[in-house]
């Protein structure tokens, strides 16, 4: 019996640790995606200290969410 509880347990832990990985990969998919949208932004930016600024502010957001 308490095989079995064991086995119950082993199959929760499982399945909460797939579930953090699903959430780990959704945050890498949607930081990717925000800095190829970064580099696009900047090849088409004018170059001001302001659009430098905001790139530098999104690009620290998105270090931190890693």
């Amino acid at each position: 019996m308490s095989s079995l509880k064991e086995v119950e347990l082993m199959k929760e832990q499982v399945s909460i640790l797939q579930s953090n990985l699903n959430d780990k990969d959704l945050v890498s998919r949607v930081a990717a995606s925000r800095l190829l949208k970064l580099i696009s932004d900047i090849d088409l930016s004018s170059g001001d200290s302001t659009t430098k600024s905001s790139f530098k502010s999104e690009l620290k957001d998105i270090a931190e969410t890693l």
